[in-house]
C-alpha cells in the first residue's frame, strides 16, 4: 500500500481529475537506481471503493485506469483520435497482467536485474510493468491471466534475468 502522504490521481467518468491523499489499494514498486521512477504497480481491484483510479503516470506508453461503475453511470459512444504523425513510437514494451481466476506468485526486478519485490496476485489483481523485469511461478490450478502490452508484437523479444 502507498504511504498516506503519497498523492494519487483519481478522476470521475467526466474526465476531470481530482487529487487525493487517501490510501488506495495500490502498491508502487520503485527503481532501486532511480527512486523517483515507478517500475511496477500492483492494484488490488477488490479493494477499489469507487470512482476512477489512474494506474499509470501520464507519460507512460501504457495507459490504464481502474473504474468502479455505479448503476447510474453511462459512457457516451466515442472514438479515440490517432496519434499525430510526429509522435514517437513506443521505445519500450510495457505490460499488464490481470488475474481473472486463481493466483500466482510474482517476482519484480529493477533495471539492474535486482529483485525489488515478491508478491502474490489473486483473482482481480492487476500488475502493470513500466520498466524493469518480472517473472511468475507456482500458479494455482486453472489460473487465468490476461496479458496486455503495447505493440507491435515482436514474438519472444526479451532477455532472461540470471537469478
Amino acid at each position: 500500500m502507498p504511504k498516506a502522504a503519497e498523492v494519487l490521481w483519481i478522476g470521475q467518468m467526466s474526465g476531470e481529475d481530482v487529487m487525493t491523499t487517501e490510501v488506495q489499494p495500490v502498491q508502487r514498486i520503485m527503481s532501486a537506481g532511480d527512486p523517483q521512477r515507478v517500475l511496477h504497480v500492483v492494484v488490488r481491484t477488490h479493494e477499489i471503493t469507487g470512482g476512477r483510479l489512474n494506474v499509470s503516470d501520464p507519460q507512460e506508453w501504457l495507459q490504464m485506469s481502474v473504474l468502479q461503475l455505479s448503476p447510474t453511470q453511462a459512457m457516451v459512444p466515442h472514438y479515440h483520435h490517432g496519434r499525430p504523425p510526429e509522435a514517437p513510437a513506443a521505445a519500450v514494451t510495457q505490460e499488464t497482467w490481470i488475474v481473472m481466476r486463481g493466483g500466482l506468485d510474482v517476482r519484480l526486478f529493477d533495471e539492474n536485474h535486482q529483485l525489488v519485490e515478491s508478491t502474490h496476485l489473486g483473482a482481480g489483481d492487476l500488475l502493470a510493468t513500466f520498466g524493469g523485469g518480472h517473472a511468475f511461478d507456482r500458479p494455482e490450478p486453472a489460473t487465468v491471466i490476461v496479458e496486455c502490452k503495447n505493440g507491435p508484437y515482436l514474438g519472444r523479444d526479451y532477455t532472461p534475468i540470471a537469478e
